[in-house]
């Protein structure tokens, strides 16, 4: 076994053993002591209560700020959504119209250009050079 972990099982187990012998001479002085025991029993009903109050008032804090952050958020987000689909629909509008006005007649021509010198190959019988060629494999 690593070193390491033999050290901290012996300090785990050494916790453990004071952590009950303190828990039973507690027990002993409580139970032998009836008064002390009532009076510490008020106390940490009073710190319980106290604490109860508080934890109840930070709850209330924690949301109200959760109610600001998302109305926050809402205010914030509805604009930039709505800048990014007008974005979106403008870049739309610009790529159909670079397709239709720009795109689509240089297809066009270069279709009607490929079509030309596929008829003028028929016709002459020759093949151009260096495009369709493969060598030796």
């Amino acid at each position: 076994m690593d070193p390491r972990a033999q050290k901290m099982i012996i300090i785990v187990s050494v916790a453990v053993v004071v952590t009950v012998a303190l828990l039973v001479i507690a027990g002993f002085f409580l139970y032998s002591r009836p008064q002390t025991t009532t009076f510490l029993r008020d106390i940490a009903i009073i710190v319980l209560a106290f604490e109860t109050l508080v934890v109840i008032f930070f709850l209330g804090v924690v949301t109200i700020l959760l109610i600001y952050l998302i109305l926050t958020l809402e205010r914030e987000i509805k604009p930039v959504l709505n800048a990014t689909s007008e974005t979106v629909y403008t870049v739309r509008g610009t790529t159909t119209f670079i397709s239709d006005t720009v795109v689509s007649p240089i297809m066009t021509v270069a279709s009607i250009v490929g079509a030309v010198k596929g008829v003028a190959q028929a016709i002459t019988g020759l093949r151009s050079k260096g495009r369709g060629k493969r060598g030796p494999g």
